[in-house]
């Protein structure tokens, strides 16, 4: 499994639409962090093509993370989902006429997954900490 989608602008001249459809590795997403972790497959889909003096991608994004309650800390499950993504390149900042969107494609993942991540419903530890908690002046707990 890659860790790069690299497409190459060649194959699109004269209006031919390139239809991808990859899976790329989850080594992609690798970190230091070990707070995000990531072992599912990132799937990728869409269509890349020419439209003047650039590159265009429209592209949906599928994977799932692991990350850590907040509250109680447990290990969690999350599917992340990203569709109608649009990623426009000018054709005279390509290289050798090939581009990897692997790049855009980690940090898309990156920016849009969540710094908080909470159980399913609501985590069952809250009730447990609120007695740690200031109470605010109307009676309600802060947040």
């Amino acid at each position: 499994m890659n860790t790069h989608l690299k497409i190459t602008i060649d194959r699109l001249v004269n209006g031919k639409v390139e239809i991808i459809d990859e899976e790329l590795s989850p080594l992609l997403l690798e970190t230091k962090d070990n707070l995000l972790r990531f072992e599912d497959p990132i799937k990728v889909s869409g269509k890349a093509y020419l439209a003047e003096e650039f590159l265009v991608l429209n592209l949906n994004i599928t994977t799932v993370y692991k990350a850590p309650c907040k509250i109680c800390s447990e290990d969690l499950s999350k599917v992340f989902e990203k569709k109608g993504l649009y990623f426009t390149e000018e054709l005279s900042a390509i290289p050798n006429r090939v581009y990897d969107v692997s790049v855009q494609i980690r940090d898309t993942i990156f920016l849009e997954i969540p710094n908080f991540h909470e159980c399913e419903g609501g985590c069952s530890m809250r009730e447990e900490l609120k007695k740690y908690l200031k109470e605010r002046h109307d009676g309600s707990p802060k947040k």
